[in-house]
């Protein structure tokens, strides 16, 4: 592997490391940009983006700080005490970065047109 490609990985993994850590200090509000929502039940949700977080047990984790990205520009940000986070976005690639005491979790989605995303999402320690 050449070194400016060793490089640039170096600088994504970085990054990434920053926000995460950047969200594990500040709690975020939900954003403007998306329509966020938590619920106990994604029955019947219409939602793009349905996310719940759980355990090594398949518990929901609830309270996890969760960061929405695109493009690498935020698009909602939550802290959801319920065991669903419902975020209604437009079609394409997302980055959804989770965490919950030491446990982090960072995942790409794609949310295709006129449908909706279910995710699950293990936080583990």
């Amino acid at each position: 592997m050449a070194i400016a490609q060793f490089g640039g990985y170096v600088l994504a993994a970085l990054t990434a490391i920053a926000a995460v850590h950047d969200l594990a200090r500040q709690p975020p509000s939900v954003s403007a940009t998306a329509n966020a929502s938590c619920r106990e039940s994604a029955a019947g949700a219409a939602h793009a983006l349905q996310l719940t977080l759980i355990d090594s047990t398949g518990a929901a984790v609830h309270g996890a700080r969760v960061l929405l990205t695109r493009g690498g520009a935020p698009v909602a940000a939550a802290r959801c005490r319920g065991a669903w986070l419902m975020f209604d976005v437009a079609p394409g690639r997302y980055r959804i970065d989770a965490v919950s005491g030491h446990a982090i979790k960072v995942r790409t989605v794609d949310v295709p047109s006129g449908g909706h995303t279910r995710i699950a999402l293990s936080l583990r320690a």
